[in-house]
């Protein structure tokens, strides 16, 4: 039975009881495990969103088990918080694809195929590459023998700064591609890395130490990316194309990997749009009931700010009246001061001209006394005033 595992966060469970459950004829069965990265959509679309971290596959890995994976993968590109997710999946591209081993052992545990996923630049993202670069990590232990089963495929997103990797990437890669043009999408390098771990079951390894440490999934995928591609990649590092052994070239089976691969892609794409698309889905109806609450939200707060406006308008008209009276006020206030500052001014002139009288008229009696001062006639009121 055929089963893919996701480590994922939904908040309407328990978030310490996994979730199990059946689609396409595919067991699948949700961890709600907290991510210690940051899920790669919640990365591309900065929202809070369900945490994908891994898929793990079986070795003995069939095309169900891709199956299983593209429902798992078109379900988040349906789910209410992922809206335009798929479009914006779409345009985040594989551009380079460099392989890695484990070098802790005389033959190397695992096989590292580490792309490097980068989006169209955003002006808001400012000039710093990593907020639009991720990377796509395809882990899978070498098998030691035919009878080996235990370990499987494990596909893990991870931001740029992946830390937990530098235990197998320390030495470097064995091999860089870059790809030509605009690259490979995020779900089309998965299904063919899907595929490609598929077929790794079907080749034949050798038991001497020399061979049974070939590369099958590296080899694999470079195939499937070079007959996609029709040669289109440039390799760099120890492995290149023409350095692999012809034996392991006759083993590839290039054409049933790209034969699978399309179909893969082809049920994979064909399943969005039937899901997207039927108006009777529940993915679609859940779609449509969060944008109604969202638009409703939208609508309220709309209401709500606009009567924050029309009180905060209403307010300023008032600030503005009661600054208008106030004005208007003290330039009342400010023609009484001047009117009693005229007053004020005016009352001491006049007492000013009296005390200029007075004193005329206390000079002139000092005058007439002085004059007569032997006489006994006492001057009268004219002669004071004369």
């Amino acid at each position: 039975m055929s089963t893919c595992t996701i480590n994922t966060h939904d908040a309407a469970h328990d978030p310490t009881d996994p979730i199990v459950g059946r689609y396409l004829g595919v067991i699948y069965k949700l961890l709600p495990r907290q991510s210690t990265f940051q899920s790669l959509a919640q990365h591309l679309t900065k929202t809070k969103i369900k945490h994908i971290k891994y898929m793990e596959f079986p070795r003995n890995m069939t095309s169900q088990h891709v199956d299983a994976f593209c429902t798992a993968l078109h379900n988040a590109y349906t789910h209410p918080d992922f809206k335009n997710f798929d479009q914006t999946m779409t345009r985040w591209r594989a551009t380079e694809i460099a392989v890695y081993v484990c070098p802790d052992h005389l033959l190397a545990d695992y096989e590292l195929v580490v792309a490097k996923i980068t989006g169209p630049h955003q002006p808001e993202e400012g000039p710093n590459p990593d907020l639009r670069t991720v990377r796509l990590t395809f882990f899978r232990p070498i098998q030691r023998s035919n009878t080996n089963s235990k370990a499987g495929f494990t596909l893990s997103l991870m931001l740029y700064a992946w830390r937990n990797l530098q235990h197998w990437t320390r030495n470097g890669p064995i091999t860089t591609l870059k790809l030509s043009g605009a690259g490979m999408t995020l779900p089309d390098l998965t299904i063919l890395a899907a595929c490609a771990n598929a077929h790794v079951r079907w080749y034949r390894r050798q038991r001497d130490r020399t061979r049974r440490n070939g590369y099958w999934f590296a080899y694999t995928m470079i195939d499937g990316l070079r007959r996609i591609h029709e040669g289109g990649i440039k390799m760099s590092g120890k492995l290149s194309w023409d350095r692999i052994e012809p034996y392991f070239k006759e083993q590839l089976k290039g054409e049933q990997l790209i034969e699978d691969y399309k179909i893969q892609k082809q049920r994979f794409y064909d399943e969005i749009d039937r899901v997207v698309n039927n108006p009777d889905s529940p993915y679609v109806l859940q779609v449509q009931r969060e944008s109604e609450r969202r638009i409703a939200e939208y609508n309220r707060q709309a209401e709500e700010y606009e009567r924050r406006r029309e009180e905060y308008n209403r307010r300023a008209e008032e600030s503005e009246r009661k600054i208008k009276e106030y004005n208007r006020q003290a330039e009342e206030s400010q023609q009484k001061i001047e009117e009693s500052n005229r007053i004020t001014e005016e009352s001491e002139r006049k007492i000013e001209e009296y005390n200029r009288i007075i004193e005329e008229h206390r000079r002139k009696i000092e005058e007439i006394k002085r004059r007569a001062p032997n006489s006994t006639t006492t001057p009268g009121p004219d002669d004071v005033l004369t």
